[in-house]
C-alpha cells in the first residue's frame, strides 16, 4: 500500500482530531484569542422579505454588546437590548378576531444579560423583562409600517391580547470548533438553549455548518449570540435546522384574550434557517433566512405548516 505524503497525514491528522475532539490540532494551541471590541446591532425581521404579512409577522432589536473581562483567551461581555415582535392571524383585514388563527399581539421587551465567549464556545445568560398588550405598541407599529410601504392597514388590533408581563430568563450554549482550510474555516455549530417565562417556555437544540473567511458561526443558529465583529474583510455562508419542545406560548395560547381563538398550542417547533454574512471592519450585514414549522393546531387545519420569514442584522463594531 503507497505510503502518504507527509500533507495528506497533516490533512488526515486534522479531520480526525476535530470529528473526536471538536477541534482542529493546527488550530488548537494558536488560534487567537477574540478581539476585545464591543459591537452594536439593528436587526429587523418581517415576513414581507418572504412575500408574507402574516403570523410572526414583524421583529426589530437594537442591542449593544460590550466586553468588560478578558483572561486566558476568554471575554465575558456584557449584553443590553430593546426590541418589539408583532404576531397577527393569517388574514390581518377581518375586523373581527378570526376563530381559528392566532390573535394579534405584541411583545415589547428589555433585555440585560452576560455573554462568555472564546474560538470554541460561547455562553449566554440572560434576563428578560416584557409586556404584551396595548403598552407595547403594536398597533402603531404595524400602521406606520403599512403607511411606509403604502399598502391596506391592517384592521384588527382592536382585539389584540391585553396588557400582561412577558419576561422571563434564557440560557444557551453554542459549540463552534474551526477546521482552518486555507483562508477560509468550515465550522460545524451546535446550540443548546432553554428559555422560560410568561411569554414562552421552550428547549431548542441545533445544529448547523458554515463555511467562513474571518468571521464567527454560531449566531446564524441563535442571534443573541453575536459577540465578536469582523477584524478585517469577512464572510460566511450558513445552514442549519433547529428544533424546539415547547410549553409555554403565549400568542398561540391565547391567554387572557376576551374571546380565545380556537386553536391548540403545539407541542414542538422545528425551523430550517440559512444564510450569509458580508463585511469589514467598520461593518457587516447579516441575513438569514427561516422556514419554520406553525405553531398551533385546528380542528379543520386549513392553514399552511410552515411560516417563513426573513432576518437582516447591521453590526457595527466600537473600540478596540
Amino acid at each position: 500500500m503507497p505510503e502518504l505524503s507527509r500533507s495528506s497525514r497533516s490533512w488526515a491528522a486534522r479531520v480526525a482530531a476535530v470529528l473526536l475532539f471538536g477541534t482542529s490540532t493546527a488550530t488548537a494551541d494558536v488560534a487567537p484569542a477574540p478581539p476585545a471590541r464591543g459591537v452594536v446591532t439593528l436587526r429587523l425581521e418581517n415576513d414581507t422579505f418572504a412575500g408574507l404579512d402574516y403570523w410572526y409577522s414583524h421583529g426589530h432589536e437594537l442591542a449593544a454588546v460590550v466586553p468588560v473581562v478578558r483572561r486566558r483567551g476568554r471575554v465575558l461581555h456584557f449584553r443590553l437590548a430593546i426590541g418589539r415582535a408583532l404576531y397577527t392571524p393569517r388574514n390581518i383585514h377581518f375586523r373581527e378576531p378570526p376563530p381559528r388563527d392566532l390573535p394579534f399581539a405584541a411583545q415589547l421587551r428589555v433585555d440585560a444579560g452576560a455573554l462568555l465567549d472564546d474560538v470554541r464556545t460561547t455562553f449566554l445568560l440572560r434576563a428578560r423583562f416584557g409586556v404584551v398588550g396595548r403598552a407595547a405598541g403594536g398597533e402603531a407599529t404595524q400602521d406606520g409600517i403599512h403607511a411606509m410601504l403604502g399598502v391596506r392597514r391592517p384592521e384588527g388590533w382592536i382585539h389584540q391580547l391585553p396588557d400582561q408581563r412577558a419576561g422571563g430568563l434564557a440560557v444557551a450554549t453554542a459549540w463552534h470548533p474551526r477546521l482552518e482550510l486555507d483562508g477560509l474555516a468550515l465550522v460545524p455549530v451546535g446550540l443548546l438553549r432553554v428559555e422560560a417565562g410568561a411569554m414562552e417556555g421552550r428547549a431548542t437544540a441545533g445544529i448547523g455548518l458554515a463555511l467562513v473567511h474571518a468571521a464567527r458561526a454560531e449566531s446564524f443558529l441563535d442571534p443573541e449570540l453575536v459577540t465578536t465583529p469582523c477584524r478585517g474583510a469577512c464572510a460566511a455562508a450558513f445552514v442549519g435546522v433547529t428544533a424546539a419542545g415547547v410549553w409555554r406560548d403565549l400568542v398561540a395560547e391565547a391567554s387572557d384574550a376576551a374571546s380565545p381563538p380556537d386553536i391548540t398550542r403545539r407541542p414542538w417547533h422545528v425551523a430550517l434557517r440559512a444564510g450569509f454574512l458580508l463585511g469589514g471592519p467598520r461593518a457587516a450585514v447579516r441575513f438569514v433566512h427561516v422556514l419554520e414549522s406553525r405553531r398551533f393546531d385546528t380542528a379543520t387545519r386549513v392553514h399552511p405548516r410552515i411560516h417563513r420569514w426573513g432576518s437582516l442584522e447591521l453590526q457595527l463594531p466600537f473600540g478596540g
